[in-house]
């Protein structure tokens, strides 16, 4: 994952990352992409990071696209 992220930063394709509270006690990710596709594909790599490297780890994704990001 640190990779990943490290990489993703670096390339402007990763915009921000953190974790939320709530019921799923889960995460998130702002990504950047050119197209659906490209943020489909994108998505499906960092889930199977999540499933490759933490195992236990259960969790499910939902893509949606931002119409607005404050700085």
């Amino acid at each position: 994952m640190g990779k990943f992220i490290e990489e993703s930063l670096k390339n402007g394709s990763l915009i921000q990352t953190g974790g939320l509270a709530g019921s799923a006690k889960g995460g998130y990710a702002i990504l950047e992409a050119e197209s659906r596709e490209e943020a489909i594909e994108a998505t499906r790599k960092f889930m199977e990071l999540h499933r490759r490297h933490w195992p236990e780890w259960d969790g499910e994704c939902e893509l949606r696209p931002i119409d607005f990001l404050a700085p």
